[in-house]
This record gives structure tokens, C-alpha cells and sequence, in this order.
């Protein structure tokens, strides 16, 4: 019987130490103050807090490293969240995990800063807008530095049957403005995209023509942003701010 609870009492012990050795699943990275909705009508059709905060994040990371950039552009259809987990695409108030940045950026998207006017600019966001009010992947948003006026009962953007060339401008971009100002058409930005964007993909043929020395590429899985900004600025409270506008 000695034997038997020496041995009973040395595995619990042993036991007891291994379990307190496992790591969690999840890791925790900090915290946010405010529900983060990725759901589709949310990201795809108008300003939305998790939009901002994942733009603003991007924006910090690729400032910290040395680089020239005046704002970032991320499309809606690029924010998700994992249904089985959250059916209802909300990541609630308080702990964030690094798990649910890669669950935010599913895709491993990388980024390019790219040169541009704000003639193409006005190109971009009218592809971006185009197809709205239905709740599309290429709507945009922006980082708080910029912001942009949308008259929904213009005459949207219209590509060619075969998506190679813009066949009707569009004008529903009422205005563009970048730390409050008005832009000119010929004024510079350098704007950070992801890969899918900034290649030209769903139909943003300004890029996808886009002179290739007018940008740059960084390798960087875009959710490395989310995790770095969470950890370095918890708790986050990202709020909506007048970045995109209806007319």
C-alpha cells in the first residue's frame, strides 16, 4: 500500500508539473475596448471600426520601419472572420488573440507602397465604389489620415465586358482629402496595398497598369501588423470618424 501511494502521489506531482508546462491554444496579445464586426455588410458597404484599426495598424508598422508613407487603403473583402467560431463575425469587447489577427487577414496577403496621383486615385476608389450598395469585396477603406466623399446616385464605374480597360469613368467620388485638405488631381501619395489590390485584382485596372518602379514590395504577412500594434497599443478603441462619407 506505501508502494502504491508513493507511486500515486510522485505521477500526480509529475503530472501535475507537465500540465502547468503546456501552452494555450490561443495567445493572447492584448485587449480591444470596442466590438470589432467583420461581418460583410459592415466591411463591404461602410466605414467600419475594424476596418480603421486594421489601416492605422498597417500604417504604424510600415512607418516604424523607415518607410515613406502617406496612407493605406484595404478592401473590404480582404476582412473575414471564422463563421464556425463567431457566426455572427463579431470579435467582442476584450481579449484578442494573435489567432484572431490571422483569422481578421485569413489570406496571407503581403503589401506594396505604391506611387500615386490623385487623378488615379479618384481611378481607384470609383472602382472600389462601383458596385455599391451591394455589399462587394473591392470596397475600401482608409487610414485616419485620409478620407472621401461618395455620391451613391452617380453614375458608377463601368469596366469593358472583358475587364481590360475602363470603359466609363464614373463619378461617384464627390472629394478626396488628405489630413483634412483637399487633393489636387496631380499631387503624389505613397499608399500601401495588399498584394491581391495593388496587382490589380477585382478589377482595379489603375494598378494593374501601373508603371511596376512606382511600387514597391514588402513580404510581410499583413497580419504581423495587427498582433505588433495590438501588443504595443492595448487596450485598442478604434472608432468611426468621418472617414468615408455618403453624400
Amino acid at each position: 500500500m506505501k508502494n502504491l501511494l508513493v507511486i500515486f502521489i510522485f505521477s500526480t506531482l509529475f503530472l501535475g508539473c507537465r500540465k502547468s508546462d503546456e501552452k494555450p491554444t490561443n495567445t493572447d496579445i492584448g485587449s480591444t475596448n470596442v466590438d470589432l464586426s467583420a461581418d460583410g455588410d459592415f466591411v463591404r458597404k461602410k466605414e467600419a471600426v475594424i476596418a480603421n484599426f486594421i489601416c492605422d495598424a498597417l500604417k504604424v508598422y510600415y512607418i516604424d520601419k523607415g518607410e515613406t508613407l502617406d496612407f493605406v487603403f484595404i478592401n473590404g473583402g480582404n476582412i473575414r472572420y471564422n463563421a464556425q467560431i463567431r457566426p455572427n463575425g463579431i470579435y467582442p469587447k476584450g481579449i484578442l488573440t494573435a489567432e484572431m489577427m490571422d483569422e481578421m487577414l485569413p489570406f496571407q496577403n503581403t503589401s506594396y507602397i505604391v506611387q500615386l496621383t490623385g487623378n488615379q486615385l479618384k481611378e481607384i476608389l470609383e472602382r472600389a465604389v462601383a458596385q455599391y450598395p451591394l455589399p462587394k469585396g473591392p470596397f475600401m477603406h482608409c487610414s485616419k489620415e485620409f478620407s472621401f466623399q461618395i455620391d451613391t446616385l452617380a453614375n458608377p464605374q463601368i469596366l469593358n465586358v472583358d475587364q481590360t480597360a475602363i470603359e466609363i469613368a464614373g463619378n461617384r467620388i464627390d472629394s478626396l482629402k488628405f489630413n483634412g485638405n483637399l487633393i489636387s488631381p496631380n499631387e503624389t501619395f505613397n499608399v500601401l496595398f495588399s498584394d491581391y489590390i495593388a496587382e490589380g485584382n477585382d478589377g482595379f485596372l489603375t494598378l494593374k497598369y501601373l508603371n511596376p518602379n512606382l511600387k514597391k514590395y514588402f513580404g510581410d504577412n499583413q497580419s504581423s501588423a495587427l498582433k505588433d500594434f495590438v501588443l504595443l497599443n492595448s487596450p485598442i478603441e478604434p472608432k468611426l470618424e468621418g472617414r468615408i462619407i455618403f453624400k
